[in-house]
């Protein structure tokens, strides 16, 4: 009887596990296209990042050559001042 009761059994289990395998095969299906639509986004926003990337550097470098103007008219006018504070001394040391 025990054999029996595996016998009949065995068809029921094979088809659950068909079943099993066909609703595995579907949704890998299903995530291999939601894989591909997520690649076809991940690509469009790695070539925004990449032109991010280049704009931002580009205006840095502007920047940095904004800096490095400033602090060229900052020291010539540094030295301006300390001209004048060594004249105004020396006017000061003669008319005393």
């Amino acid at each position: 009887m025990c054999s029996l009761g595996v016998s009949a059994a065995l068809p029921v289990s094979c088809s659950t596990g068909l079943q099993k395998l066909v609703d595995a095969t579907a949704a890998i299906n299903e995530l291999s296209l939601e894989l591909a639509a997520k690649e076809t986004e991940l690509e469009t926003a790695t070539r925004k990042a990449d032109q991010v990337l280049v704009e931002v550097t580009a205006s840095a470098q502007a920047a940095e050559a904004v800096k490095t103007q400033v602090q060229k008219v900052k020291d010539k006018a540094q030295k301006l001042v300390d001209d004048i504070a060594v004249r105004s001394t020396a006017l000061l040391a003669v008319n005393c």
